[in-house]
């Protein structure tokens, strides 16, 4: 793996959803192989990741008011129920894509809390 494949590895993936610093001890000879302002972006975007959860009671609050089911508002995101039972119970954290879809159905200005 060069450093190119290396980078791309922490890339999030539909099976693969954050890197964590586990990832950069058992990949340190590839890290050390990058030029020195590469491997500080590295650093910083496994590092500084923090995981925001969807705040389940103003997604409560948003579906009461507009008189909306959980089906309704997983339909209008193009994902499934289930998935979106998870993000609201906390077991998934919604991606930055998933978090701006979110945003833009629900006009909530509380709707994430970083966890």
């Amino acid at each position: 793996m060069d450093a190119r494949q290396f980078a791309y590895s922490l890339t999030p993936t539909p099976f693969r959803t954050e890197a964590t610093a586990i990832d950069l001890v058992h990949t340190e000879g590839l890290l050390k192989s990058l030029c020195p302002g590469c491997r500080q972006r590295v650093v910083e975007r496994v590092a500084g990741r923090s995981k925001m959860s969807v705040n389940a009671e103003a997604l409560w609050e948003y579906l009461e008011r507009h008189n909306l089911s959980q089906n309704d508002l997983a339909r209008s995101l193009g994902i499934t129920s289930g998935y979106l039972s998870l993000l609201v119970n906390g077991l998934r954290h919604p991606s930055p894509a998933m978090r701006r879809r979110l945003a833009s159905v629900i006009n909530a200005p509380n709707l994430f809390i970083r966890t």
